[in-house]
């Protein structure tokens, strides 16, 4: 007698009534390439059997002193003192990141390729933009980043731009 359980999805229950196991299916579905599953085995949680061990350490990526200036100035912000504890710590910090984002380039990225081959793709839904209405110009929210700006004009940042002909002198 063929029980059925309403718990499970009934291409479960078909396969049992033809005679297939799941896990004769599953081996069968592995053979057919799908993006959306990846190759790496896995635990009844999805969590990658065996687990990759943990980041525990990496290396610091030393930041120049040049080169926070330079990160400073991109981001039209004024840069802490030379030498402070305040530039230790964010080049110990951006060090840090660096040299995490460092390994991430090294992870190995199989199975993902025709996932990536749409990314440029932009949807846009109309209702979710109806009723959004005009960016209200005067919000108080980036502005105390100004005080930390070295260049600003008024309350905007402002860069210097050489205009194609103009005479530089």
């Amino acid at each position: 007698m063929l029980s059925i359980r309403l718990a499970r999805p009934r291409c479960s229950t078909v396969l049992v009534r033809r005679g297939l196991s799941t896990s004769s299916v599953r081996s069968i579905a592995q053979l057919r390439h799908d993006p959306l599953r990846v190759s790496i085995p896995t635990d009844e949680l999805g969590l990658p059997v065996p687990q990759s061990p943990p980041i525990t350490a990496f290396e610091l990526t030393p930041i120049s002193h040049a080169l926070l200036q330079r990160l400073h100035g991109l981001a039209a912000l004024n840069p802490p003192p030379e030498g402070s504890p305040e530039e230790t710590a964010l080049r110990h910090d951006l060090g840090d990141l660096v040299g995490l984002m460092d390994l991430v380039h090294e992870v190995e990225v199989r199975d993902v390729g025709e996932l990536l081959s749409s990314t440029g793709e932009i949807v846009f839904n109309a209702d979710a933009i109806k009723g959004r209405g005009e960016a209200d110009l005067d919000e108080w929210e980036g502005r105390p980043l100004l005080d930390y700006a070295t260049r600003r004009v008024g309350d905007f940042y402002g860069f210097k731009a050489t205009i194609k002909g103009e005479d530089e002198g």
